[in-house]
């Protein structure tokens, strides 16, 4: 939680690997049986941007709502944050149990992040 109580942050990563991101990454958890919304993923922006950061990833059993292509949902909240220079991408579960190593992690963030600045939005 934070100083007052009203923002709970999952996990605060410090990153000395990745140059071209922030030392400090936020990562939200969600385990639900149901894509994660768009006020979740609006919610999770706003703790970036009140923390001053501007990265973070969140971490879904099923992905987020809406559809890429449309930018509707949750993928709306993600493409207008890139106005503010806020990224978001989304791992799900299972590409995490795919994972080998820490080099794979790192090779699927940077993937994640050039598809982001193609398309706009999490893939």
């Amino acid at each position: 939680m934070n100083q007052f109580d009203t923002e709970e942050i999952d996990v605060a990563l410090f990153n000395e690997d990745i140059h071209s991101l922030p030392n400090i990454i936020l990562v939200e958890a969600k385990n639900w049986s149901n894509r994660v919304g768009s006020i979740e993923v609006a919610w999770l922006l706003t703790k970036l941007q009140n923390r001053g950061l501007d990265f973070g990833i969140l971490v879904t059993t099923h992905g987020i709502t809406g559809d890429a292509a449309d930018l509707s949902r949750a993928h709306a909240q993600v493409a207008a944050a890139l106005v503010q220079k806020r990224r978001l991408i989304v791992i799900t579960t299972a590409e995490i149990q795919a994972l080998q190593d820490t080099d794979a992690l790192v090779k699927l963030i940077k993937t994640k992040l050039c598809g982001l600045a193609v398309t706009g939005t999490v893939s």
